[in-house]
């Protein structure tokens, strides 16, 4: 789906250069949601945006869906741009145009016929959760209805690829987490590659399948979520882990998840299956390198057996923490 092959962008206003991407090897595989997490100044905009062309390469292949990226004429960017969508941190809405003009503008730029933007438009409110809100303006709208309308809006050309830039830096913990859930089920639902920057750890966590660290413009670390969490090598990696508050109370239901080598993709299917999120121990491993997560039952989960069942089901090992 996307591969990075020895790409640099290197900045230089002929007096000094700055390496914002610098010998980047990377592979996202097709209806992947990956994560890639840096401090401010780590490269990670950059990546992003060399993804669709907002960005060229200085050198090196960037390649999506077969489509060499950094070589493509502006004719051709034209063509592969809408399908690869994108959503922004400040949401770029247009003030001049209602929720349901802002869904819409993608196709009528397009020249997508009136009868299916209105089919299309009616259809992505209703995915985003804006019904009864489609004649609102922008400054009518809470922050997370107006990322709602800019992933609908960014979904509008039908895209194979969604790339979103710091898309829930602007919001409050609970809506951030309503935004995650909902690209979550937009990935479930359809299928779509999701690239997610950020700097929050928790993002990462809650919606990932893959991550890759950036510090100074590297990819320094990269792979599952589960594995990067479990056995943290890099003191950039370790920090972000750092961010990551407790989970459950005291009155919950904790147990440990031990997870065979290998079977970390499963873990994390059944994470989004189940809506539940794990917290990794790193350092503290099982035998035979098998890596360790606690898991909390808490109010949110009142009945745990079918939970439990599914987890054992799978394979995987069950401890009381």
């Amino acid at each position: 789906m996307i591969s990075l092959r020895n790409v640099f962008r290197i900045f230089d206003d002929g007096t000094t250069a700055v390496r914002a991407v610098s010998d980047v090897d990377l592979d996202i595989s097709n209806g992947d949601v990956f994560g890639i997490i840096g401090y401010s100044g780590a490269g990670k905009s950059t990546l992003i945006r060399l993804l669709n062309g907002l960005e060229r390469p200085t050198s090196g292949s960037v390649r999506v869906n077969g489509v060499e990226i950094g070589t493509a004429t502006e004719a051709q960017l034209r063509r592969i741009r809408p399908r690869i969508g994108m959503i922004f941190q400040h949401f770029n809405l247009l003030w001049s145009r209602t929720v349901r003009g802002n869904i819409a503008l993608p196709m009528v730029i397009a020249g997508v016929p009136k009868a299916e933007i209105a089919a299309r438009t009616e259809e992505l409110i209703r995915l985003v959760g804006l019904e009864g809100r489609e004649e609102a303006w922008p400054s009518q709208l809470s922050g997370g209805q107006k990322q709602r309308v800019g992933i609908a809006r960014a979904l509008a050309n039908n895209p194979e690829v969604l790339l979103c830039d710091e898309a829930t830096s602007a919001l409050d913990p609970d809506t951030t987490d309503q935004i995650l859930d909902l690209l979550s089920d937009i990935n479930r639902r359809l299928g779509l590659t999701i690239v997610l920057i950020t700097h929050e750890m928790h993002v990462v966590r809650r919606i990932c399948s893959h991550v890759a660290v950036m510090e100074q413009g590297h990819i320094v670390e990269t792979g599952p979520v589960s594995q990067v969490f479990a056995n943290p090598e890099q003191p950039v990696t370790q920090r972000f882990l750092r961010q990551l508050p407790a989970t459950g109370n005291d009155g919950a239901r904790k147990l440990s998840v031990i997870v065979p080598q290998g079977r970390e993709a499963d873990l994390l299917r059944l994470v989004h299956d189940l809506q539940l999120v794990l917290t990794p121990t790193p350092g503290r491993d099982a035998d035979n390198g098998q890596a360790r997560f606690d898991l909390t039952l808490d109010d949110a989960h009142p009945d745990p057996e079918p939970i439990l069942a599914r987890l054992q089901d799978s394979g995987l090992t069950l401890a009381e923490g």
